[in-house]
């Protein structure tokens, strides 16, 4: 059986470093975007500014006190707001906003472990449906490096060629 292997673009870094870089490169003006794990909410104003006035941003952290930093901190954004919540809550992150999240960074430790974080991440595709996922986790990024991708490409009609073991049986 083949699987679908469509879905959404996903950019995977290891670093806060990476994950700022990517916010110019991913997020156009008036996009709605979501930032999972946002903490203190710096790299979510980066984003706010980015998306400009017509755009919209959602932070969300479990952390309380990040929360209510950022909530102080942040007042006069208008297109910002940080609100409490966990990333594995799906229908919490669904009512946040009444439109579709254009963007999705996603920073829940980047050394999370991958049972967590892939589900997470195929929840986020089927149920949020952005058009670019953001994850920073060295480990996802450790694995993709590492990985090569299998592919057999069919034969012409008419012609034998190589089954998954190069044979040709």
């Amino acid at each position: 059986m083949k699987h679908d292997m469509k879905g959404q673009p996903t950019v995977i870094v290891e670093d806060v470093a990476d994950y700022r870089a990517a916010i110019p490169q991913v997020v156009k003006e008036g996009d709605c975007v979501l930032e999972v794990g946002c903490h203190e909410g710096v790299t979510t104003r980066r984003i706010a500014k980015e998306v400009g006035p017509s755009g919209r941003v959602y932070g969300v952290d479990t952390s309380k006190v990040c929360i209510e930093r950022s909530q102080v901190v942040y007042k006069n954004e208008e297109n910002l707001t940080f609100h409490l919540g966990s990333a594995l809550d799906i229908s919490f992150l669904l009512k946040l906003s009444d439109k579709r999240y254009d963007v999705i960074f996603l920073d829940i430790s980047g050394s999370r472990d991958l049972e967590t974080l892939i589900p997470l991440m195929e929840s986020y595709e089927s149920a949020l449906k952005p058009r670019n996922l953001i994850v920073k986790s060295f480990r996802l990024k450790r694995l993709y490096v590492n990985c090569t991708l299998f592919q057999i490409h069919p034969p012409a009609p008419g012609e034998k060629g190589p089954n998954a073991y190069g044979t040709g049986e």
